[in-house]
């Protein structure tokens, strides 16, 4: 039972590590590898660094990480159906203390290219040069029919400001598509549980019974002995 328990539970914690990497992140280069294009156009300015540059904030959580300044920068558009849910997500840090908030979100548009809303999903408004990991989840309008998804720094365009941000480990993965499979396991384990519990109820009514059984024979024992006893004295 032990034996069988653990290797469940292995598979279990395998499962659950594979969904946390987001097999699923429709951007492509979420750690920015410089060998590969950085995923990002737009309004914006953009600057791939390594962990090691000078003015990196310490403790990068990836080997790289993407320089943003100049307001905003816009990730690829992908079709979405209505109803469907979204996660996005991302660290970041800055040196600069007078930046602005910064926020990851997407634009909602319709078939005709129209747009029909913008969604901040996550932001920070701390400028602090600790890495910090925001995220959050929108739900696809009606009438939505592509997402296009940004990283912006809350100034006017034309501000002429020379703000920074760091970001990396930037998340956009479809949250149905892991729901499910999550709900799984939580069912699963959740059943482990009721039948650890219900193991664990019977193994003590077996307890219970033998201690009975134990005290009848040692009651009974007595009794022949002193059978025995008395027998012997007549």
């Amino acid at each position: 039972r032990a034996s069988a328990d653990s290797a469940q539970s292995t598979q279990i914690n395998t499962v659950q590590a594979v969904l946390a990497g987001d097999p699923s992140n429709l951007f492509l280069n979420p750690n920015f590898d410089p060998g590969q294009p950085h995923g990002f156009s737009g309004n914006g300015d953009a600057n791939v660094h390594d962990a090691a540059y000078q003015w990196a904030p310490a403790g990068c959580p990836a080997p790289n990480y993407l320089e943003v300044w100049n307001r905003d920068v816009n990730g690829k558009t992908i079709p979405v159906t209505p109803g469907d849910v979204y996660h996005f997500g991302m660290s970041c840090a800055t040196g600069d203390g007078g930046a602005p908030r910064i926020g990851i979100g997407c634009m909602a548009m319709n078939a005709a290219g129209g747009v029909i809303g913008y969604y901040l999903v996550a932001m920070r408004s701390d400028a602090n040069p600790t890495w910090k990991k925001i995220s959050g989840e929108m739900t696809v309008p009606n009438g939505c029919t592509h997402l296009r998804m940004w990283v912006q720094l809350e100034y006017f365009r034309d501000a002429n400001t020379n703000h920074w941000w760091a970001i990396t480990g930037i998340q956009w993965t479809n949250a149905n598509a892991t729901r499910s499979v999550s709900a799984l396991l939580l069912s699963e384990q959740t059943a482990r549980i009721d039948a650890d519990s219900s193991l664990s109820q019977r193994i003590d009514t077996v307890q219970a019974t033998a201690n009975n059984l134990t005290a009848s024979v040692q009651t009974q024992s007595q009794a022949i002995s002193t059978l025995q006893n008395g027998a012997e004295g007549m």
